[in-house]
């Protein structure tokens, strides 16, 4: 490869490229963003300007893939990323410092897709919150009861393992439900069975036909099997069906894969 070449794609991989293609289009979205109140949170918290933003250009996002994915497909090609798959394009990341409150937008975010959800301008899933760590998760527990205290609308928090339990016989959109986990306990079936504490899931366990909406915090810290757990969370999202998929949002403050900077949503990284 010449020095140009070589010069030209190292700059392409560096390109935020998901951010480039909503710039234009964000302004599409004005009168659905108009019908969703983005600010609240708790008595103590409100969400600031730049956290409003990464929730408007998180809904853009997944409303341009239902809308069409053959497009959305075109517009990464027409930036001239060309190793990028349709299988692919159901994933929006978001780079956001330590201390910037991605928590707080990511809880915000389930409580407005529950809205759209219920305004069927969004084809309702089932959401899935995937953590590193059980202090992580405890976090999180913490906020969405925070949020829970000052909201009308409250958010049902549910832990992933009572899933299977919970969809017979059960509409999982009647309540605003996430199901919350850790992100390094999914695993297959026969390394389940080696779980002497019986805390690993069997993550075809969570498979279904139009799959999930995940969100990741740090998803990948701390876990040496990454790039096999990342196999696994896109099967959830993508189900076994052959259209209507879901999608991947995916939050951290520590972006370096290629493919997590292509597909960045927003950045605020400081």
């Amino acid at each position: 490869m010449s020095k140009t070449k070589s010069a030209q794609k190292v700059t392409l991989e560096k390109k935020l490229i998901l951010k480039e293609i909503l710039a234009p289009k964000i302004q599409n979205f004005e009168s659905l963003f108009a019908s969703l109140e983005f600010g609240s949170f708790s008595h103590s918290i409100t969400l600031q300007e730049y956290q409003i933003a990464a929730l408007k250009s998180a809904i853009a996002a997944l409303s341009l893939y239902t809308q069409s994915p053959d497009s959305l497909y075109q517009s990464y090609l027409e930036c001239e990323l060309e190793d990028i798959t349709k299988e692919q394009i159901n994933t929006a990341s978001f780079w956001m410092a330590t201390g910037s409150g991605k928590s707080i937008v990511m809880i915000k975010f389930i409580a407005l897709l529950h809205d759209l959800f219920a305004l069927k301008t969004l084809p309702a899933k089932p959401i899935m919150l995937l953590v590193p760590n059980d202090k992580i998760l405890e976090q999180f527990k913490a906020h969405i009861k925070e949020y829970n205290t000052y909201q009308s609308k409250t958010i049902t928090l549910k832990d992933l393992k009572d899933y299977e339990s919970m969809s017979y016989g059960t509409s999982l959109f009647d309540e605003n439900i996430v199901f919350i986990g850790r992100s390094d306990l999914l695993d297959t079936n026969e390394n389940v069975g080696k779980d002497s504490k019986a805390k690993r899931l069997n993550y075809k366990n969570f498979l279904r036909d139009e799959g999930w909406i995940v969100l990741l915090d740090e998803a990948h810290k701390g876990d040496s099997k990454d790039s096999v757990r990342k196999g696994y969370i896109r099967e959830l999202a993508e189900g076994n069906g052959e259209s209507n998929k879901g999608f991947i949002f995916n939050f951290s403050a520590t972006f370096s894969d290629n493919f997590d900077l292509q597909t960045c949503a927003f950045n605020y990284n400081l």
